[in-house]
C-alpha cells in the first residue's frame, strides 16, 4: 500500500506517517495498487518489446559498424531505420505521451 499527503500529491511513502513537508497524515492513494502495477507491466512490457528494435537500429547505424569495424551496408537501410525509429517512438512512447497529455490519449 502506499501513502501520499493530500495536499502535496508528489510525496509518496509505502508506510502511513506524517508528510515531511506540511505535516499532514498521508492517506492511503485512491487509484489502487492494481493500477499501478498494471503501468508498472505495460512499460516493462513496451521495453523488452522495442529493446530488440533499438538494438538492430544501433547495428544498422554506419557510426555502431564503423566502431565494430564491420559493414552491414544495403540498399533500403535508411528506410528501415526510419521505420524502427518510427515504431521505436510511438510505440516505446505511448505511457510517456499519456502521462504528458491525459486528456488526450
Amino acid at each position: 500500500m502506499m501513502y501520499t499527503c493530500p495536499m502535496d500529491p508528489d510525496v509518496i511513502q509505502d508506510h502511513p506517517g506524517d508528510c515531511p513537508k506540511c505535516g499532514m497524515k498521508l492517506t492511503a492513494m485512491s487509484h489502487g495498487d492494481h493500477e499501478i502495477d498494471r503501468h508498472h507491466e505495460d512499460f516493462r512490457r513496451r521495453f523488452f518489446i522495442t529493446l530488440p528494435l533499438v538494438l538492430l537500429t544501433m547495428l544498422l547505424s554506419s557510426n555502431i559498424q564503423r566502431w565494430l569495424g564491420i559493414s552491414l551496408q544495403f540498399k533500403g537501410v535508411e528506410l528501415i531505420l526510419f521505420l524502427l525509429g518510427t515504431v521505436i517512438f510511438f510505440f516505446g512512447g505511448i505511457p510517456f505521451f499519456q502521462s504528458a497529455f491525459p486528456i488526450i490519449i
